[in-house]
């Protein structure tokens, strides 16, 4: 680079990143030759610390990156959802996709009874038994949820058995309570 600027050029680099005993900074570099006489008799350099700038934009590079995932998987779960006509089948299919995307160990949907408007079990995915107790349990909790409209996050508590954490969302079509 410096070779250049002696051979006459003018170089302009954005957000050049320096790394000094761990510490890094980013710098708007401009190197022009310093001319004196007609000859290049040295290199001006001027430079303005833009690592505020730098760091303000990584951020948003990350937090775009983390809508965009978000927003995929929305699509993901759309798709999914719209791509059979079955309920039971597309509630498994999209219950698998989120339980793949967010790393959940488990997730599923129970479903209002029409006539008694209690909520009944439901499709679990991956599929497995539940402890009727604790079947219990999440009905309860998914009844709350439904009857209220608020979601519900449990956190761990292993003395009642909770050994990982868990949120319960309203199932619901404008005004219609479907579950949870």
């Amino acid at each position: 680079m410096f070779e250049r600027v002696l051979a006459g050029e003018t170089i302009q680099q954005n957000d050049v990143r320096f790394r000094f005993r761990g510490i890094v900074t980013y710098w708007d570099v401009v190197l022009a030759p310093l001319v004196e006489g007609g000859e290049i008799v040295g290199i001006l350099a001027v430079s303005i610390d833009t690592t505020e700038r730098a760091s303000l934009r990584q951020n948003l590079e990350q937090r775009v990156s983390a809508r965009t995932q978000e927003l995929q998987m929305l699509v993901d779960v759309s798709a999914t959802a719209n791509s059979v006509l079955n309920l039971d089948e597309m509630l498994g299919r999209t219950l698998n996709l989120l339980v793949d995307l967010v790393g959940a160990s488990r997730a599923g949907v129970s479903l209002l009874d029409e006539k008694t408007g209690k909520l009944k079990a439901g499709i679990l995915q991956p599929e497995r038994e539940v402890d009727p107790a604790e079947m219990a349990i999440m009905l309860q909790a998914g009844q709350a949820v439904s009857d209220n409209g608020e979601m519900m996050y449990i956190a761990p508590d292993i003395s009642k058995g909770l050994l990982e954490p868990g949120a319960l969302l309203p199932l619901q079509i404008r005004d219609r309570k479907l579950g949870c």
